[in-house]
């Protein structure tokens, strides 16, 4: 499965403005994760705890199962096996934070990490892998929206209305039909305590495509420091591009 000549791909729509601002917030134990294996971590589409990604919407369905329900079935199970194959990276898009960004992933300490569309996107050629792809996910209502084609893909890059504010960036490997790679994948014990991959880490330089690290507006004044002796451990031309989230600026009373 390829994604190769992704802006052109009709699961992967772009942004009118490749130069819009894209964020990915996160708690500490994550900062440090990304800046010690200057790596992004893409998480398994099944652990994401959104039982419809990777789902077909229910008039698609019911057009399936008319067409041939034994044949609705095996393309049902194929799509449970993409999600088990398939790995995800996730942005937010957004010329400003989300104060509901904040509390969701980062609650009352976190940090958020700034670059462009444009940068992002460029970052994923450095991988040379046409089952990479990145685009804006497609908000459906699962329940009325008919969706005329069955390209796999689609699935992938959809999630239902109420996660709209999420305004989803994501950067998707499929994997269908290839073996986990063992020098990306994550592992961890699961059912019966047999490991399976859960991730998948692949290299990327922060010093080379972040553009700020904005501090979550509700920390506590020593965390900033702890975050700014951090990021200047491992990237010190990065760390002054620190600052606090402008969402903590005094008001104008």
């Amino acid at each position: 499965m390829s994604y190769q000549n992704s802006a052109e791909h009709p699961a992967l729509p772009q942004p009118e403005d490749s130069e819009s601002l894209v964020w990915r917030y996160m708690d500490l134990p994550k900062l440090i994760a990304l800046l010690g294996q200057r790596a992004l971590f893409f998480s398994r589409l099944d652990k994401l705890g959104d039982p419809y990604e990777g789902s077909i919407t229910a008039p698609l369905k019911e057009r399936l199962d008319l067409a041939s329900h034994e044949t609705a079935e095996r393309f049902a199970a194929f799509r449970k096996q993409y999600r088990m194959k398939t790995f995800v990276n996730c942005w937010r898009r957004g010329q400003n934070e989300s104060e509901a960004m904040w509390r969701l992933y980062c609650g009352m300490q976190g940090v958020v990490i700034q670059t462009t569309y444009a940068k992002l996107k460029a970052s994923i050629k450095q991988w040379n892998n046409p089952s990479i792809g990145i685009g804006l996910v497609t908000y459906r209502d699962y329940v009325a929206d008919d969706i005329r084609s069955q390209n796999f893909f689609i699935p992938l890059m959809s999630k239902r209305v109420a996660f709209n504010h999420e305004n989803e960036v994501r950067i998707v490997w499929s994997m269908v039909g290839q073996n986990y790679p063992k020098e990306n994948t994550v592992w961890e014990n699961g059912v019966e305590g047999r490991p399976e991959p859960v991730g998948m880490l692949l290299p990327w330089n922060p010093d080379d495509f972040v553009e700020n690290i904005y501090i979550s507006p509700y920390a506590d004044p020593w965390y900033g420091d702890v975050i700014k002796t951090t990021v200047e451990k491992f990237f010190p031309r990065l760390a002054a591009n620190i600052s606090w989230s402008p969402m903590r600026s005094d008001p104008y009373y």
